[in-house]
């Protein structure tokens, strides 16, 4: 995670992020001026790399913005990319997300009993979390299309952008799966 200021990012020692959502989290409720929020948004982001396949979603892809004020918040997501349309490239069965949740890195692997410890570990809600990840798997899916559909009309088609949408469909479809399971 990195402090973004106007002209240059101040690195934050990455020791003290390590790999897991913890110490993101810990981080952004020591320095967000609205960490409740921020830890949520923080959440969120977890949440999308694992329904989307995202495997670069290390500490350096997040950064804490600094406002008038004083004000210190997360910044939007950036440096996204989803693993899924490219199997052959990151074989689904070993692709590892870059911040562990729970205690889990495979993809394949992180279910109902991990994000329940990811959310012990943020403290949240285990059913706030829980609904969170069914409305996210429920609505990327549908967003993707909708975003494809545009790109289609701009005459901008490739075939990776479908593969993307179905293999979103069916992640998606998986992950919730997954969370409706007994641990």
């Amino acid at each position: 995670m990195r402090y973004q200021t106007k002209a240059k990012a101040i690195p934050v020692n990455p020791v003290l992020l390590s790999k897991n959502a913890f110490s993101g989290a810990e981080l952004i409720r020591s320095h967000s001026s609205n960490p409740e929020e921020d830890v949520l948004r923080f959440a969120e982001s977890l949440i999308l790399n694992w329904l989307m396949g995202g495997t670069d979603g290390h500490a350096k892809n997040y950064s804490l913005l600094l406002g008038a004020g004083g004000q210190v918040r997360l910044a939007p997501l950036y440096d996204l990319a989803s693993s899924l349309p490219y199997p052959r490239q990151i074989q689904p069965r070993t692709a590892t997300l870059a911040m562990k949740i729970g205690s889990e890195y495979r993809l394949w692997r992180i279910g109902k009993r991990e994000w329940e410890s990811c959310a012990r570990e943020l403290r949240i809600q285990s059913k706030e979390l829980f609904d969170r990840i069914t409305q996210m798997a429920a609505s990327l899916p549908e967003a993707a299309e909708r975003t494809a559909h545009r790109l289609a009309r701009d005459s901008i088609n490739h075939p990776v952008i479908s593969s993307l949408v179905d293999c979103l469909l069916a992640h998606c479809r998986k992950c919730a799966e997954a969370i409706s399971k007994a641990a």
